[in-house]
Formats: structure tokens, sequence, C-alpha cells
């Protein structure tokens, strides 16, 4: 019997490699997208979207880079589906609808709108998990980027914004179950919602607090 195909875009990333790792043991067969603006992608029973330009500061910097991977790939991803009739899995950041600050958080936003365009619009087979604020091994979430250099470990402005963090194992887990269940839609993953000074605290219990200026593009509430 074949194995079902899924197809994963953006499995060299963060979230990604997880994902593969966790399903290569599984009862499908894994294949990695490419650059999904101009190659097409493989055939395939089901693609999770993952591909991504997911750096704030980055999309700050460059605007038409982060627009052209984060809303012309997810079109791409769209169109190709549109035509072929596989469903999509458009991973989404909850952290960005009604706070929008900088173009990453626009052009995330405008990609998970797309996904549920195409699919009221051409039928197209596609659900959206949006994500808080995931860390772990890989990732460049704060709580990665004090653990990795806790010497030079600061808040940025007054620490009072607030994040909702999810571990990406559960991230996983709710991906692994779309795959298998195409019908199974969460919607989103839960995490635990907590101020960074919060945060701070209970990672150096010990220490104060060490703060710098805000960077711009930084939501409040996250």
């Amino acid at each position: 019997m074949k194995k079902p195909e899924v197809i994963v875009t953006g499995g060299r990333g963060f979230i990604g490699s997880h994902l593969l790792r966790a399903l290569a043991g599984s009862s499908f067969d894994l294949r990695d997208g490419n650059d999904v603006r101009t190659d097409p992608l493989p055939s395939g029973d089901v693609v999770v979207h993952l591909a991504a330009q997911a750096d704030v500061q980055s999309s700050i910097a460059d605007a038409i880079y982060d627009a052209t991977t984060n809303i012309i790939g997810t079109l791409a991803v769209l169109e190709q589906a549109r035509h072929l009739g596989f469903p999509v899995i458009v991973v989404g950041s909850g952290g960005t609808f009604g706070k929008i600050a900088s173009p990453y958080g626009l052009s995330k936003a405008t990609a998970v709108q797309y996904s549920a365009l195409y699919r009221n619009l051409y039928g197209t087979r596609t659900r959206e998990l949006m994500l808080p604020n995931v860390h772990g091994v890989g990732s460049r979430s704060v709580i990665e980027v004090w653990a990795l250099d806790p010497v030079g470990a600061a808040i940025n402005g007054d620490g009072e914004q607030t994040r909702e963090f999810v571990h990406v194992s559960s991230v996983v887990n709710e991906l692994s179950r779309m795959v298998e269940n195409l019908d199974y839609d969460p919607g989103s993953v839960p995490g635990r919602r907590m101020s960074i000074n919060e945060l701070w605290d209970e990672t150096f219990p010990h220490r104060t607090r060490v703060y710098r200026p805000s960077l711009p593009g930084e939501v409040r509430w996250g």
C-alpha cells in the first residue's frame, strides 16, 4: 500500500525540522519543499506550509523580501493547491492580528487571510494553524537567546510587554494530528502568557533585571 505523501515547505527551518523528525518514523512518505516562490512542489497528499521569513527586524530592513517570501510564497503554494487539488495547512502567527507593527506582522496576517480566501472563493482545501511565540532548540525565541548567552541577556523596553509562549513539541503534536486527520481543525495552539519581566524573574531569579531600549516593530502584546 502506498504511503501518504506529506510535503513540508521550510523543512530546514526551526519548526519544519522538528516536524520532519517527528514524522520520520510514521506511516508517511516525507518530502521537503524547496523555493516555493519559483519551484513547483512535488506531488503529494498534503502540504504543511512553514516556509517563511520569520524575523521582525529583517522585515523592517527589507520589506520587499519579507513580502515576497511570506505573501508571494504562500500564494504560490495556494495556487498549486487550487489547480492540483491537494490540501494545505498554512501556519500563521497568532501575535500579528490586530497588533501589526512590522512588515513581518502584516505579511504573516496577509498569508493567513489568503489561505481562508482560497478556501471560501475557490474551494481549496486549506486549514490555518495560528501559533504564539514558539520556543525550543533552534528557535530565536527570547528564551533560547537568554539560555545561549545568559551573561548578555537583557530586556527590550520596560519588560511589561507580554508574550504567549509554547514549546515546539506542542506545535509538532498539533500539526501531526492535522496531517493524520484532515478534518481536525484546532485553529490555534495555546501557550502560556507572561510579561518579559516575569520571564526574566523565572529565568534569573537571583539577578537584577537588565534593560535596554525597545526595538522597532515590537508589539506590546503578542
